[in-house]
């Protein structure tokens, strides 16, 4: 009882980390739209239903199984991509949807190893917390309910939009900083650490 008891806290403490740090709720000067303003707003009210059916799978679990910490260490290397890189960038993150004008290229720290580590990491966390789901809610899996249907139409719009947004990302990046980020585009891959950047 002890041991989940200390799971259901560390995951708590790992999903407000990766909430914090996801978000961006100022509204920045020179901050521009990537995308349809009303597709950034149907993505902004998506993350609060994840976040929330996620936490109510955290609070209704009643026993662990070995795969319960894989999803654990999984949502955590989720959320210290997206703590690592939201640092890295420092002043010039923004919310997923817009596009912060810099007349700087980030490319030290996790953006040496990848050119979206924010998105992979949502990527990540997300991949952790479904498997979470799948392993302790039968009504994922079984009843296609209200909760289940909402809960897959704010998954799947998430992850359908955000490689959309960073196409978007990648071409306004292109114009900004032309071949030095053309070449950097080439030595780093978007979501996967498989070329090492080599300055």
């Amino acid at each position: 009882m002890e041991n989940l008891i200390l799971f259901k806290i560390a995951q708590f403490i790992i999903l407000l980390t990766f909430v914090v740090f996801v978000s961006d709720l100022r509204k920045k000067r020179r901050m521009t739209p990537l995308i349809n303003g009303k597709l950034t707003l149907a993505m902004k009210l998506c993350y609060p239903i994840l976040f929330c059916i996620y936490g109510f799978v955290i609070v209704t679990l009643e026993l662990l199984l070995f795969l319960d910490f894989v999803a654990l260490a999984v949502t955590s290397l989720g959320t210290l991509l997206v703590v690592k890189a939201k640092i890295d960038l420092g002043r010039y993150h923004t919310w997923a949807g817009y596009h912060f004008k810099t007349t700087k290229l980030v490319t030290e720290g996790v953006y040496a190893f990848l050119r979206h580590p924010i998105y992979t990491g949502v990527y990540v966390f997300i991949l952790g917390g479904l498997s979470t789901g799948i392993l302790h809610a039968p009504w994922f899996l079984t009843n296609i309910g209200p909760a289940a249907l909402v809960y897959m139409v704010a998954l799947v719009y998430t992850m359908a939009l955000l490689p959309i947004v960073a196409s978007q990302e990648t071409k306004l990046l292109a114009q900004e900083f032309g071949d030095e980020f053309l070449r950097y585009q080439e030595q780093i891959h978007a979501f996967l650490p498989l070329r090492k950047f080599e300055g």
